[in-house]
């Protein structure tokens, strides 16, 4: 990765996600097709809820939209709330 790229991303240290404390892991937020119905619910809600404190959830959204991720649960949008997103924008 260039350097320029990697200056970018050092908000990354910054994430809860990537914190040894977090009650998350890096790969809870990779988890379509391993849950459904109320399980996935309830698991969207515990990740929304570490998103909504995370000092740094708008660098990791900028990053979801600017590479236009397919997979993962970033910023506390769900992939198909990111989809839907980009067909209407705001």
């Amino acid at each position: 990765m260039a350097q320029h790229q990697e200056h970018e991303m050092e908000w990354r240290s910054d994430a809860l996600c990537f914190s040894p404390r977090s009650a998350v892991t890096l790969s809870d937020f990779f988890y379509e097709g391993r849950l459904r119905g109320a399980n996935k619910l309830a698991h969207e809600r515990r990740l929304r809820a570490v998103c909504a404190v995370c000092p740094v959830r708008e660098q990791c959204d900028d990053l979801a939209e600017s590479t236009e991720v397919e997979d993962g649960y970033y910023a506390g949008v769900t992939i198909e709330e990111r989809i839907a997103r980009r067909r209407h924008p705001t």
